[in-house]
């Protein structure tokens, strides 16, 4: 026994009770994992760099094609994006609030630096704005009966898995209802699934008595769930995950306080523009 240990949660003995060698893996045995894990970790240094090269560079210029040419990057062009958002990456609340803010759409600068996804980071302009209007018609008709059609399908689908998951709960044995698609241990950002089934999945309550049953209903189809279990997760005992989460936090407060500092240039600052 060890003695008296003092830490901040207060004071311990300490007994060891066994000792295990660990092995050690040979350098051949690690040699793709270790090239996998330096590529990644290249990548994402890569990845950083050019990310706040682009945030500098976006800031400042009057276009995107600038800094798109001074870093080797694409400049793509979306069109029909409403304050509701849009196709992919403009379904990211953050960047739409920001294309519609009053710095981006009235005075004409660029959004700041938005990262929409993993690894994911877009500066975005307005090029042209339409005022909302109403339509003729005629001009909408064709519009009009495609979304009353869509609503009504998805109140179909919706009220046919509502029935299924009503037999299932009553007792039905789900074989005897149709062709499942059968997932183990997703995760959050799995992509498997498809999201709209994934979200309704980490929506449902952890299962106690029987499986949990739930729906999402999609544009043309609907999936009913069938929640059997639930694993909590686990932190890699090497801290990786916890490593991550800690850079991740760092570089979302970094654009907080680089998104604070920007605005309060532009509130200060003095521009004329041609």
């Amino acid at each position: 026994v060890s003695e008296p240990v003092r830490t901040s949660f207060g004071v311990h003995l300490i007994r060891l009770e066994d000792v295990r060698e660990s092995e050690v893996p040979s350098l051949d045995e690690m040699e793709d994992q270790l090239r996998r894990e330096l590529a990644r970790e290249k990548a994402r240094e890569q990845f950083a760099e050019v990310r706040a090269e682009l945030a500098d560079s976006a800031y400042a210029a009057d276009d995107l094609a600038g800094p798109a040419e001074e870093l080797g990057l694409e400049v793509r062009e979306a069109n029909g994006v409403t304050r509701d958002g849009g196709q992919a990456p403009f379904d990211h609340a953050g960047l739409v609030r920001q294309l519609f803010s009053e710095d981006v759409l009235d005075a004409g600068y660029n959004t700041e630096l938005i990262d929409v996804g993993d690894n994911v980071s877009v500066v975005a302009r307005v090029n042209k704005y339409h005022e909302a209007e109403q339509l003729p018609l005629d001009q909408v008709r064709d519009q009009i009966r495609t979304t009353l059609e869509q609503r009504k399908t998805r109140e179909a689908l919706s009220e046919r898995a509502d029935a299924i998951i009503a037999d299932l709960e009553s007792g039905q044995s789900p074989e005897g209802i149709g062709e499942w698609s059968s997932y183990e241990g997703l995760a959050r950002n799995a992509s498997e699934a498809g999201p709209a089934i994934l979200q309704q999945v980490f929506s449902l309550p952890r299962p106690a008595d029987g499986a949990r049953f739930g729906k999402a209903v999609m544009a043309n189809s609907a999936a009913v769930i069938a929640l059997d279990e639930v694993t909590d997760g686990q932190v890699s005992e090497d801290g990786t995950e916890l490593n991550q989460l800690r850079e991740f936090l760092a570089s979302l407060e970094g654009q907080r306080e680089y998104a604070a500092y920007q605005q309060f240039l532009r509130n200060r600052a003095e521009v004329e523009r041609p």
